[in-house]
């Protein structure tokens, strides 16, 4: 679970207060002021103004959705985190980022804000807030597996139709049950003991036994019937633990 805090409670070297970031080895330290940066001596006393220290506490939490943008970018190319969680995620601190930057009064910009603390090592993070968008390339396959999605459900129902409107020849029924199998396969989410697919190959193999000009009998279209609904069913419950509301969740 990624987080942020704009605490000043953070262990890691890299998030630190803004202010403390400004510490500059000639023993300087530069304080917001207005819409320019002004040099005061570490000596010196530093006196916020109440505007000053609610930029202060906007720009924490900047560096800080920065930082964990970072992190995610990281945990993404270790391999530690799915390619869609990984891109909702991302897409949400994007979204905060856009957010507190369009209500922080004087905020430079991402460039300005980045090089007057020195800070670095955050390439990544800049990238995503920059194009607005995460590093997954995911959004077409995921294209492509609701267009495959959509015909194993056509090819199930139309199959069940056929049977409904008594086209029960072999010469029919063999196309349909075979682009059914075909159709499934091209699923690439599909759990390797998937039931259907045994089911579709079992029909498959009878009625490659049987003859052209065959037809189905009463037993057989019940039993078709029967096993085409289960299989469909047993489908859209994968379809639903998947979630595909994950592909409107990105597009809205």
């Amino acid at each position: 679970v990624f987080f942020f805090s704009s605490r000043r409670r953070h262990t890691r070297c890299r998030e630190v207060s803004w202010a403390r970031r400004c510490v500059q080895e000639t023993g300087y330290q530069r304080r917001v002021h207005g819409d320019y940066y002004k040099e005061i001596r570490m000596s010196e006393s530093i006196k916020l103004s109440i505007a000053e220290k609610e930029m202060a506490g906007q720009f924490q939490t900047i560096y800080s959705i920065l930082c964990t943008i970072d992190a995610l970018e990281w945990a993404f190319a270790r391999g530690l985190i799915e390619g869609e969680e990984y891109n909702l995620e991302c897409l949400k601190l994007i979204k905060q980022f856009n957010v507190v930057k369009e209500n922080t009064e004087g905020f430079p910009g991402i460039d300005q804000f980045l090089g007057a603390y020195n800070i670095q090592g955050l390439k990544l993070a800049k990238k995503r807030v920059v194009e607005g968008k995460s590093g997954w390339d995911g959004a077409l396959r995921l294209h492509d597996d609701l267009a495959v999605v959509m015909e194993i459900t056509r090819t199930l129902l139309g199959a069940k139709d056929m049977l409904e409107i008594n086209l029960v020849a072999v010469e029919y029924i063999v196309p349909a049950i075979r682009d059914c199998y075909t159709a499934m396969i091209k699923y690439p989410r599909l759990p390797p003991n998937f039931q259907g697919m045994l089911t579709l190959d079992t029909w498959n193999q009878k009625l490659a036994q049987m003859k052209v000009t065959d037809h189905l009998t009463e037993d057989e279209i019940k039993q078709l019937k029967y096993d085409l609904g289960n299989v469909y069913d047993a489908f859209s419950g994968i379809i639903q633990k998947k979630q595909y509301s994950t592909f409107t969740s990105i597009y809205q």
